[in-house]
This record gives C-alpha cells, sequence and structure tokens, in this order.
C-alpha cells in the first residue's frame, strides 16, 4: 500500500548528524491463462509476490542517539503503519508476501468493444527491529492488506472517430497488530479503509487532416478513513473531483508531431473528520497528518498545461522532442481547525517543468 502509507506511516528523522541506507529486494510474478470463444476471450491469472526490506540509521555522534537534550535531533520510526516511537540508533526488516488473483474478459457488443476485469490481492508483511541493546530480529508488528480492483472499458471505433467510456474503482482494507498490545498480534492497532472510484469518457477525432482533437471528462470519487489506536488519532476525508480534459494534436506525414494540452480540474469537498488527544501529539502528526487532511479538506482548483513536439527530422528510425508542462493548484478557502495553524491559508502550487527525450 504504498500510495496511502506516507499519510499516516513511515520514517521521519533529522539528516543533520546521522546516517541512513536502506536495501529494498522483491520478487513479482504472475501466471496468465486465456481461454478463446469465438470473439470473446477470458482470462485467469495468478499473481505470487515475496520481497524484503532493510532500513538502517546510524547516529555519528552518540550525543544524539539517545538523549532527550536534543529534541531536534529525535526521529520518530513506524512500526506497524502508524504507531510512532522515538528511536534510538535502529536497524529494521520488512518481509512481504502477496498472493492474488485476476479474472478479465474481452468481447465485441456489436461494433464496440468490451473490456473488463477484477482482481483481488493480500499482502501479509512481518516487521521486525533491532534496537542496540538487542541483536535478534523479533517479529515487532503485522500488517494484512486486502485490494479489490475493478476496471471496465468500452470502445466504440468509428470511421474518423473513437469514443472510450472507462470505469475503475478501487478498495483498500488494511489492518495491523502490535506486540506491544498482544503477544499474538491479534489487536488491532492500526487500520486503513480506501475507496478510489472514477468514471470517464473521451471523445477523439481522427480524421485524414493535420489538426485533430480529443474532448473528455473524468469523475474521481476519494474517500480514507485511518484510525492509529495507539496514538489515538483518526482521520478520514471524502472529495469528489471533476476534470475535463481539452488535447489538440497535430500530424504531418508522420514526421511531425504536436500535443497541445488543457486541463483544468475542481476538487469539491465532502466530509471530513480529525480526532486526536493532545497528549500523543509529536512532530509527525502536526507536520505529516494534520497537513494531509488539511490538503484534502480544502475545496481546490486546479489546473494542467501541456506542451508536447516529437519529430523523426532528427532521426529517421527514432522520435526525439521535447515536453513542456505547467501545474498550478490553489485551495479556495482557508482551513476550519484551530490545530493546523501551520497550513497556509488560500495556499497555492505552482509546478514548471521541460524536458527532452527519445523514444528508442
Amino acid at each position: 500500500m504504498s500510495n496511502l502509507t506516507p499519510l499516516i506511516g513511515g520514517l521521519f528523522l533529522d539528516t543533520i548528524g546521522s546516517a541512513c541506507c536502506s536495501g529494498v529486494f522483491g520478487l513479482f510474478i504472475t501466471i496468465p491463462l486465456f481461454l478463446n470463444f469465438k470473439e470473446s476471450t477470458f482470462g485467469v491469472k495468478a499473481i505470487l509476490g515475496n520481497g524484503r526490506e532493510s532500513l538502517g540509521i546510524d547516529y555519528k555522534s552518540d550525543n544524539y542517539a539517545s538523549s532527550l537534550l536534543y529534541p531536534d535531533r529525535i526521529h520518530y520510526l513506524n512500526m506497524g503503519y502508524g504507531f510512532n516511537n522515538i528511536k534510538d540508533t535502529t536497524s529494521t526488516r520488512k518481509y512481504s508476501t502477496i498472493l492474488g488473483a485476476e479474472l478479465s474478459a474481452h468481447t465485441h457488443i456489436g461494433s464496440a468493444v468490451l473490456d473488463i476485469s477484477s482482481s483481488f490481492e493480500r499482502k501479509d508483511e512481518n516487521n521486525s527491529n533491532d534496537i542496540r541493546s538487542s541483536k535478534i530480529y523479533n517479529i515487532r508488528s503485522k500488517y494484512i492488506e486486502d485490494t479489490y480492483n475493478l476496471h471496465v472499458l468500452l470502445q466504440a471505433p468509428k470511421a474518423y472517430s473513437h469514443q472510450l467510456i472507462t470505469v475503475k474503482g478501487q478498495y483498500v482494507n488494511g489492518y495491523d497488530g502490535h506486540v506491544e498490545f498482544t503477544p499474538d498480534l491479534s489487536r488491532i492497532n492500526y487500520s486503513v479503509q480506501f475507496l478510489e472510484a472514477n468514471m470517464g469518457y473521451l471523445y477523439t477525432r481522427n480524421q485524414h487532416k493535420p489538426w485533430n482533437y480529443d474532448l473528455g471528462v473524468v469523475a474521481k470519487y476519494f474517500y480514507i478513513d485511518r484510525n492509529d489506536f495507539a496514538s489515538t488519532l483518526s482521520v478520514s476525508n471524502t472529495y469528489l473531483r471533476i476534470a475535463p480534459t481539452f488535447r489538440l494534436r497535430y500530424d504531418r506525414f508522420h514526421m511531425d508531431n504536436i500535443q497541445l494540452s488543457f486541463n483544468p480540474a475542481y476538487q469539491k469537498n465532502l466530509n471530513n473528520n480529525l480526532e486526536y488527544s493532545t497528549n500523543s501529539l509529536n512532530n509527525f502528526i502536526q507536520g505529516v497528518v494534520f497537513w494531509d487532511y488539511d490538503y484534502y479538506s480544502t475545496n481546490a482548483y486546479q489546473l494542467n498545461w501541456s506542451a508536447k513536439w516529437t519529430t523523426k527530422r532528427i532521426s529517421s528510425q527514432y522520435w526525439t522532442g521535447i515536453r513542456l508542462t505547467y501545474d498550478y493548484h490553489k485551495n479556495l478557502d482557508n482551513s476550519n481547525s484551530e490545530a493546523l495553524s501551520s497550513f497556509k491559508s488560500n495556499a497555492s502550487l505552482q509546478h514548471f517543468t521541460i524536458g527532452l527525450f527519445i523514444n528508442l
């Protein structure tokens, strides 16, 4: 659950006077099986995965390792996606296994093409740690995560146009146990529920002319609920996002290709909840959790401009080109929580990128 974990769990440290190293090893295997029936194809896929991750932290000066006299040097280590402790020199290991399956179908409905896929994955992760006083790696926490995915794509190709309707959904349910609560890890320390649903429409014109265009819109529903019972912290956010798409495409003799894209978006907050204990406040909650909560709980306007030019005039075998993007995010209202004073009112973010590339 790498896309969810940083919202409430993670590792935070002051790198001044410290050294850190990490390593990740993993193996991910998919085994597909397809069956064809006339104009339809059905597929079954097994998903197998195994991974190991290690992270080590060591202070160059022992004066900063465990003394509370230097609060700016204290780092918080997450054990169990939400349970944060002040740690001295530490080495952490994570062992993960993933099992899952996917069902898919491809069929024709008249001239239209329908693709449907649905999958389930279970991730089982054991977290162990070794502090300076003990060189034995014991299982500290156990995290289980179930992920459900649904993807539906309906395509209606015509002679000079193409229409696509997409429906995507993902639901994640994760929870963990901690040995400081129960030796058998049966008591839940942290839980997360996440739901994201997208529905989109795209119209593409493909006439035999240099200029063509794409028009579309995507609606997104987002919900996340995180509960850290060790820190008596509960955070939930729900919002709706609408994003139209406008794109111009230029293609001249398959030698020059230009794409100009304009994508505005509006994010409407629907519901939020924040509960915490003042006795459990730390730098992690104040500097990360509060900011995430406030970011999702404010209405926002977003804008993306992009321009891309590719050509084969430099090399007849490869597409080379340049890409420019400009992203703008603007909060439309202020925070409603007095605890989130560090979050700027009506905050805005601008991001500009330029890059050269070659497609091999």
